[in-house]
């Protein structure tokens, strides 16, 4: 396959389907044209760099699809910042974000029975760091990918296949970073897995099961599934490491973050159904103030468990979509 023939495939990876054929035809009888007429001044075949510097010209990939959508849609604050290569891609990530964050705040408000305010204004601030997150990486990668003539390379692009979704920052970084993408974002992650994951369990396992906090206690919500949490942390932590050894088990990542997944939610909703994270040591000698305390306490948690139900729900329903499609034939 030729170095144009990539570069065309990379372009129909960011083109609306129903248009792709006929616009990838156009490009293409563009392309040659100039290569030819070029081949021609020059009195010879053209070398791979002199057709890369040609490409080049034509712009990004996701630059070139963007002209042929016409959305012009962009982030501007003074100059802009995300054009409308990136746009479509950046309103999708940013919705998903606050449609998670505002259904996390419901349930909170829903379980928890908290204050309205309080609650709305604990969905706002999430609300404002991902929208300053998100903003943040897309700025940046417009800047250093899309706009950056020095960015890419036109000899290192290449269609990522059907498979990939290109409305996410995924499908993105697959495109600009290449071949070594999947490898590169398989060792990272794990790595990274690793630390946190090793941090989580020496300080779950240091923490322990205290017989007493002050004036509280641990109670059954917590009490009688430290068991069951410590092997799933477990569980969570040889994943990665299997990963590290072995990046190319792909099945046996996704299969093993659905389990965990799986075995998560179920440890939430034991634990919501029992209740009482902590309780009163000494109830004999307890306060108002105390049992107040208490009961915020158990208040919080059980708000933070139900959160952590559904995001994780979502997590592991994507993840198991993904591993049915890999057990397709």
């Amino acid at each position: 396959m030729t170095l144009v023939d990539r570069y065309l495939r990379a372009v129909r990876d960011h083109l609306p389907r129903a248009e792709q054929d006929d616009i990838i035809n156009e490009l293409a009888d563009s392309l040659h044209s100039r290569i030819e007429d070029e081949a021609s001044t020059r009195g010879r075949p053209l070398l791979e760099t002199e057709e890369a510097a040609i490409l080049k010209e034509f712009g990004h990939p996701m630059a070139v699809a963007a002209r042929y959508r016409n959305d012009e849609r962009s982030v501007t604050f003074g100059r802009r910042l995300i054009g409308p290569e990136l746009f479509p891609t950046y309103m999708k990530v940013l919705g998903v974000n606050v449609a998670i964050t505002l259904l996390v705040a419901v349930i909170a408000l829903i379980a928890g029975g908290g204050p309205l305010l309080s609650t709305i204004y604990g969905g706002l601030v999430p609300i404002a760091i991902q929208l300053t997150i998100v903003t943040a990486v897309f700025v940046f990668i417009d800047w250093r990918f899309v706009r950056d003539p020095d960015g890419w390379d036109p000899r290192k692009v290449a269609s990522m296949g059907p498979d990939v979704d290109f409305s996410t920052v995924d499908g993105i970084a697959r495109q600009l970073i290449g071949p070594a993408y999947p490898r590169l974002v398989k060792v990272t992650t794990s790595i990274l897995e690793i630390g946190l994951l090793a941090v989580a369990l020496t300080a779950w396992l240091t923490f322990g099961m205290p017989d007493r906090i002050g004036f509280l206690a641990p109670g059954p919500g917590w009490r009688d599934l430290f068991v069951a949490v410590t092997v799933v942390i477990v569980l969570s932590l040889l994943t990665p490491v299997v990963t590290l050894v072995r990046p190319t088990w792909t099945r046996f990542r996704v299969a093993a973050h659905v389990l965990v997944d799986v075995a998560s939610i179920t440890i939430g909703a034991v634990s919501l159904s029992l209740g009482s994270w902590v309780v009163l040591a000494d109830p004999a000698t307890a306060t108002p103030d105390m049992v107040g305390l208490v009961e915020l306490v158990n208040g919080i948690v059980r708000v933070s468990i139900a959160g952590t139900i559904v995001l994780t729900a979502i997590t592991g329903a994507l993840e198991l979509r993904r591993l049915v499609r890999m057990l397709r034939p």
